[in-house]
């Protein structure tokens, strides 16, 4: 299927999209919110896994010691290998029961004394099955959630007072602070938009494990990451246009509220964006990590906030100008955002051959060049060296696609998107759509 695009149902762009990086519609000092302090909250919060209070002080000291002890059968099963562990031990339970019962049935006119010793070996089994089972429960819950973008693991923990489960990011108290400067990011882009990114419930310093730790206790999305609902619910193979058009005004609109208190994100991808069950269930932004702050404040501007040397993101989502050793601003953000929606409309990406072929060593200025060649719709959302359309794709994705990459590539450094006009572009891409849920609603 040849296409041909056409911008017919587009709204007009201006002649200049782009505003200043100066505009004073950036101009928010949503930084003097952040300098209030944090809220007067005491709560305290249970990693689980680890055996460990974070939190305030107070809040910690306000625990006793009984708060532990129904978290000990899971710690100690956890010692021994984790879940899969537990996974295994029930299963030779289960196993041992079935053999119990077996020898039962086949000794119906055994001696009395006989069958009650049977009878009780079979009772014990059952209360260790139900231990284990409940161990299992638990021991599913407060494994690793993954690594945070700025170092160091983060953890499932929950709130002492009321059982609500939350995310925790552990680093180690040495050196500079990549995760304050994550906190900061993160309240700042929070208080400007609560919809659109995760709450910081507390950051602190303590011991975790007996080692000097900085601690950020955020909300946690437990609806899953738009990279994770891909796989399951397309098997990677692309959402209908309908759900990503939708995902499209949710991101530019995300997008706008970060860049408004002059913050680029600088690691947009599917895993960066997760659902959460507030809100809708809508799509939030998460790991500030490699985030880049410009601050009034300080007269910051692109040329002395970013190192030339510092490449940021994900090599499958950062844009043409940062892999060719750009500094990274919001047009960037702008371009990975565009590569995401490709990605979850068709599933890849014309350069994953590349990456993919590389065996595990990439030349980020080889990629560059790649991306920068990929300058229109069509060559976006096919394959590299493909001349046609796949059957789930049309001229609409080929129009949508070129007019969001094009708005891109025109900007200038120290330029803002034109997030208006990339709202009327998402609005017209789902045209014929109606509000029915996402894909991921039905599954």
């Amino acid at each position: 299927m040849r296409v041909v695009a056409s911008s017919s149902r587009l709204p007009a762009a201006t002649s200049s999209p782009s505003r200043s990086l100066r505009s004073s519609s950036l101009r928010l000092h949503a930084s003097d919110r952040l300098s209030q302090g944090m809220s007067s909250r005491q709560h305290s919060y249970i990693i689980e896994y680890l055996h460990v209070i974070v939190g305030p002080r107070k809040g910690r000291r306000a625990l006793g010691h009984k708060d532990f002890e129904k978290l000990q059968r899971a710690e100690s099963a956890l010692g021994g290998g984790g879940v899969a562990a537990i996974k295994e031990a029930l299963e030779r339970e289960r196993e041992a029961t079935r053999a119990i019962e077996a020898e039962i049935e086949a000794n119906t006119y055994a001696p009395d004394h006989e069958m009650r010793t049977l009878k009780a070996k079979k009772l014990r089994l059952k209360d260790a099955r139900t231990a284990l089972e409940r161990d299992l429960r638990a021991a599913e819950t407060v494994e690793a959630l993954g690594e945070g973008g700025s170092g160091g693991k983060v953890w499932r923990a929950r709130d002492t007072e009321t059982g609500e489960e939350v995310a925790v990011k552990v680093e180690d108290d040495v050196g500079t602070s990549a995760l304050e400067k994550e906190y900061e990011t993160t309240k700042l882009v929070h208080a400007a938009a609560p919809k659109h990114f995760p709450s910081v419930r507390y950051f602190g310093k303590q011991n975790v494990m007996d080692r000097p730790s900085r601690v950020m206790v955020l909300d946690l999305l437990s609806g899953g990451s738009l990279e994770d609902l891909s796989q399951r619910v397309t098997l990677g193979t692309g959402f209908s246009r309908c759900t990503v058009s939708r995902l499209a005004m949710r991101l530019f609109s995300i997008l706008e509220a970060c860049h408004s208190v002059r913050v680029v994100h600088g690691d947009i991808k599917p895993e960066n964006l997760l659902l959460t069950k507030r809100h809708g269930g809508e799509v939030q932004m998460v790991d500030f990590g490699e985030a880049v702050r410009f601050d009034d404040a300080y007269s910051a501007t692109v040329d002395d906030a970013v190192s030339r040397d510092a490449w940021r993101g994900t090599m499958l989502f950062s844009s043409a100008n940062v892999d060719s050793g750009s500094k990274i601003t919001f047009r960037d953000d702008l371009e990975s955002v565009i590569f995401t929606l490709a990605y979850l409309r068709t599933g890849r990406l014309p350069w994953n051959g590349v990456i993919d072929g590389a065996d595990g060593v990439v030349d980020v200025r080889t990629l560059a060049s790649v991306k920068r060649s990929i300058d229109t719709g069509m060559r976006l959302i096919t394959p590299l060296g493909a001349d046609e359309l796949s059957s789930e794709l049309d001229a609409d994705d080929v129009v949508f696609f070129d007019a969001c990459l094009r708005h891109a590539r025109e900007l200038t450094a120290r330029a803002v998107p034109n997030y208006e006009w990339l709202a009327r572009v998402a609005r017209a891409y789902a045209a014929g759509c109606d509000e029915r849920p996402y894909e991921w609603d039905a599954h």
